[in-house]
Formats: C-alpha cells, structure tokens, sequence
C-alpha cells in the first residue's frame, strides 16, 4: 500500500531535486534516502523514519541537553562549571538549554560563549604601597595604582592614607606603612628626674644618720652621781628617767 508517508517523503525528495540539491527541508533530516521529521528541543532521536513509521524521539538523560529541533542521535553534554576553574552555575542545565556558568566571587571571566563564561581568572591583589583605583568585578579584573609621596597603603585601601604627624618621630612613615609616634622624653626632663633621685636619696640617707646619732647621744648622756664609798669617791652615771 502507498502510504501516506511516503508520499509525503516523495514529495520532499521531488522538491529537493528541483532546487537542485539533496538536502531536506529545514524541519526534516536527511536518513539515507529518506527525509525524516526533526526531534523536538530536550529530545534525540532513537530510531529514524521509515515507509512504515516516522522519527522515534526519546528525552534527554540527565546532564545532556539539546536546544533546537533536530536529527542528532544523542543529546549534548551539559557544561560544567568547575569551581577549580573559577566558576559557578549561574543557570542549571536543563532538557532543552545548556547550563550558564559566571565567575566565582574574586574572579572574573577571560573567555565566554555567548551568555556564558568559560574560563576565569582571580582578581588581582594590590601590593603594598599600592591602592585600588577600580574594584574588580565579574567582567574586569582590579586596577591598581601607586600611593603619591606623604601618603600609604597596606593594599587594601580604596585611598591612600595620609601618614600621622608625630611630635616625636620614631620611624618615618612610608608608602608601604605609616609613620610610628613614641612619647618621647627631653634632656632636661631627665636631667630634672636624676636631680629629684639623688636629692630623695640624700635627704633619706641624711635623716637616717640624724636619727642614729640622736638616739646614741641620749643614750650616753644621764646624770652623774657621785658615790662616797670607804673613802674612795666613785661617779655612776645614772640613766636619764
């Protein structure tokens, strides 16, 4: 029996043939001699047309994907968005679209696809002595530029901080780190230290002899008695009461 299909499959070829080429209309694929029906987006194509049946279509496994009507025997497989490359899944795959991947927070993308990147790099660090101009972002990388004279940074600073002005200078500043301030002491303020010292030591040596002299005089001085005795005179001195 001439089936409706093939007719429908003749009457392609008959068109292809008159435009002068072998090749199918845009909804079809081409399978040997015949011209089959394209499977929908999300699917692939298990089994081809024949006299008897057209296309035989199957879903998409999991972690493929297939975005247009098509002839492919299998889906293609999803993108990965591999953090070891510096990137994350900004879009998951599904049946019908690949996954989308964008950069990881401190990064940023050097080579896309379409919406898509597909290699990315860490944003620059600034160094020392070093301030960030322009923050990085997930399309441009840092920019950094050098601290002007008076000022520094660490290399984490947006702006260059202007260095501390000391009294007194223990270390100067530079563009790397600021300059370091100490309390510091004058001449004549230790001068005024060591004379208040010695004089304290003077005055506490001074009222401790003073002291020991005083108590050894009162002791040796007392009243003296004199003391008649069988005709000898002898003097006793008494301790003062």
């Amino acid at each position: 029996m001439f089936s409706v299909r093939k007719a429908a499959s003749l009457l392609l070829c008959v068109i292809s043939v008159c435009r002068g080429s072998s090749r199918c209309i845009p909804s079809y694929y081409q399978a040997g001699t015949e011209c089959c029906p394209k499977c929908s987006p999300g699917e692939y194509v298990r089994a081809d047309c024949s006299d008897e049946s057209s296309t035989k279509c199957n879903p998409c496994e999991d972690g493929t994907f297939n975005d247009v009507f098509s002839g492919l025997k299998q889906c293609l497989h999803c993108t990965s968005c591999a953090p070891d490359s510096g990137l994350r899944i900004a879009r998951p795959c599904t049946r019908t679209l690949d996954a989308v991947c964008e950069p990881l927070e401190g990064f940023f993308c050097i080579e896309s696809k379409g919406f898509s990147c597909e290699a990315a790099e860490k944003h620059r660090q600034c160094k020392p002595g070093q301030y960030i101009r322009d923050n990085g972002t997930a399309l441009t990388d840092t920019v950094c530029a050098d601290c002007s004279a008076g000022t520094f940074s660490d290399g984490t600073f947006t702006t260059c901080r202007p260095h501390t002005q000391c009294e007194n200078l223990l270390r100067e500043g530079t563009a790397l780190a600021d300059a370091e301030c100490g309390e510091g002491v004058s001449s004549i303020n230790v001068t005024v230290v060591i004379v208040v010292v010695v004089l304290l030591v003077v005055f506490l040596c001074t009222g401790i002899i003073a002291a020991l002299y005083f108590r050894k005089k009162k002791c040796l001085s007392g009243k003296r008695v004199t003391v008649q005795t069988q005709g000898e005179e002898n003097i006793m001195i008494q301790p003062p009461v």
